[in-house]
């Protein structure tokens, strides 16, 4: 069989592609798509030419080379972090079309669609080539990695570069303490943060030998003068001094980080956003990963706004029909908080899938601002809920081990003590009890060495902190719900009236009365302009008011001039 080559002419009208990125050098492999590749392994053998390219303006030139003069020219490849993303800027600059597949679904394919088990470059340029064909036959049976708004972007790498100098910053703080309590035992445990005005820590500075206030030069003075340690005498040693620069110098890049940040959320874009996740107590990072995650909501939702709910009838363990909440399960997805079913035979479990970046933004926001109930905590009706949910969640747990561990006579470390703790779980019919057989199976380095008692502790406070997130994750969807698709209406359970005593949401008889006409009046019209109908009243409300009929309901937003494109959309204007 003779190999085809990839000449240009004006019949082709459309070329996929598979480019294999990497550091220093990219594999890549094109064909005619109206050729079908029926069989990859004779593909890869015989037909396949590939290009070696490196990261460089020619090699763009010559992957573009490839795309028809009156055509598409499709290329799909993993996403490789910084690698993958200057390839994906040239060549969408020079109007290639780009697609990222994820990394589990390429990993499936090889065996799968490729029928193979080898991997290198060559064969998964082929295996993305084969992706990218089945695509452009049904693009619903594969599922690529959506593209971001390049503002999403520049916070998603900016929220990435943030978290790695939160590492850095932490390693150098703790292994400077260690050498500090050898020097001056008592500084050790001084506050060190970055100020608000973003100049680096006063302490810090102070034991790099940076000029800092008088009065808190004295004081950091006075105190090691009563501590022991060689600082007294012979000052910080070289080490320590060193550690405390570069501690500055990180402090500073971070703070330029958060300002950056900053800016890009105070964007009007994002302010709905961004109101509702205040409520819940986030933070700039949080607001940061969780708006890069979810930002547009829109695409949660089906092609009438709604949330999508299908009704399975198979399947459930009722046998009964069951609705299925599809744009919620895939927001908990998004947020790294969807559970999928992990069992087989006689072992029953579920894991967590997701941004495992968002999940953990979102365990430190339990941790923080729901699990220790300190005053600066969150206590609006949402804290409230939470922190119920937890310390009920909490103490059926404390309940459950205590009882497991009076059964249990030998309370070693030994793995047949463990085994019977993972048996008398599984016997116990508590509903989460395979979810906590899991995570004594996923232990820490910390909890490994320790007892039974902490190992099982451990994997109970981390089941409580996930069920916890998992509800936060629940009801800022149904705020994000109540934000894009109600018209920013509260609900009925919600505040009633608004600061001029105007009720959000009004039965048809309340509805009747504000604009002094018959409840007949008002049926007759709604019957005779159907979905039209909230825009009418929207135009016989002399109150100016934005009205929107959902679920029975009708609900009145704000002033029309104070809705946004994005918050007006269900509202357009009745002919």
């Amino acid at each position: 069989m003779g190999i085809r080559r990839l000449s240009i002419v004006s019949m082709i009208k459309t070329i996929i592609a598979g480019l294999d990125v990497g550091k220093d050098s990219s594999m890549f492999v094109a064909w005619d798509a109206s050729e079908p590749i029926s069989r990859p392994k004779d593909f890869f053998d015989y037909e396949a030419e590939f290009l070696c390219l490196p990261p460089d303006a020619e090699s763009v030139q010559k992957i573009v080379s490839h795309k028809p003069p009156e055509g598409r020219l499709i290329i799909f490849m993993e996403p490789t972090g910084s690698y993958s993303r200057c390839w994906v800027t040239s060549l969408r600059e020079a109007r290639v079309e780009v697609h990222l597949v994820p990394h589990n679904l390429v990993n499936s394919s090889r065996l799968a669609l490729c029928n193979w088990n080898d991997k290198d470059d060559e064969h998964d340029a082929v295996v993305l080539l084969i992706l990218a064909q089945k695509w452009l036959q049904d693009p619903e049976s594969v599922q690529l990695i959506r593209s971001k708004e390049p503002l999403i972007q520049e916070l998603s790498n900016l929220y990435l570069e943030a978290e790695s100098c939160n590492k850095v910053l932490n390693q150098l703080i703790n292994r400077a303490r260690q050498k500090l309590h050898t020097e001056a035992s008592n500084l050790d445990d001084v506050k060190s943060d970055v100020t608000k005005n973003g100049k680096p820590s006063p302490f810090w500075s102070w034991v790099a030998g940076a000029v800092v206030p008088l009065g808190v030069a004295s004081k950091y003075a006075k105190k090691m003068a009563s501590s022991i340690g060689s600082a007294k005498n012979e000052g910080f040693s070289k080490q320590l001094i060193s550690y405390a620069k570069s501690i500055i110098d990180w402090q500073v890049r971070r703070y330029q980080i958060e300002r950056k940040m900053q800016e890009i959320i105070q964007n009007p874009k994002f302010g709905r956003y961004v109101k509702l996740f205040r409520q819940f107590g986030a933070g700039l990072d949080t607001q940061a990963i969780l708006l890069c995650q979810i930002f547009p909501f829109e695409r949660f939702l089906g092609s009438d706004g709604q949330p999508i709910i299908k009704v399975k009838r198979r399947g459930t363990k009722s046998g009964r029909p069951t609705k299925a909440h599809i744009s919620c399960r895939k927001f908990h997805a998004a947020l790294g908080m969807a559970p999928n079913q992990r069992s087989s035979g006689q072992k029953q479990g579920e894991f967590i899938s997701g941004s495992g970046a968002c999940r953990m933004a979102l365990w430190r926001l339990v941790h923080g601002q729901i699990e220790t109930n300190s005053p600066g905590s969150l206590r609006n009706k949402f804290g409230k809920q939470l922190r119920k949910f937890l310390e009920t969640d909490k103490h059926h747990r404390d309940e459950l081990m205590h009882g497991l561990l009076t059964i249990l006579a030998d309370k070693s470390t030994g793995p047949e003590t463990l085994a019977a703790v993972k048996k008398a779980l599984l016997e116990s019919g508590n509903p989460m009890a395979a979810t906590i057989v899991a995570g004594l199976d996923k232990k820490t380095e910390a909890a490994r060495s320790g007892s039974i008692r902490e190992q099982l502790k451990f994997a109970l406070i981390r089941l409580a902190r996930s069920r916890c997130a998992a509800k936060l994750v629940k009801l800022l969807f149904k705020q994000l719900v109540q934000e894009f698709c109600n018209g920013g209406a509260p609900s009925a359970e919600d505040i009633a009236v608004d600061q001029n005593n105007v009720p959000f949401w009004l039965t048809g008889k309340a509805l009747a009365a504000r604009l002094g006409k018959s409840t007949a009046w008002v049926s007759r019209l709604k019957k005779k302009l159907g979905e039209g109908f909230a825009d009418a009243i929207a135009q016989l409300d002399p109150g100016g008011y934005r009205w929107k009929w959902h679920e029975r309901k009708f609900y009145y937003a704000i002033a029309p001039g104070a809705i946004d494109d994005n918050g007006s959309k269900a509202l357009a204007v009745y002919d």
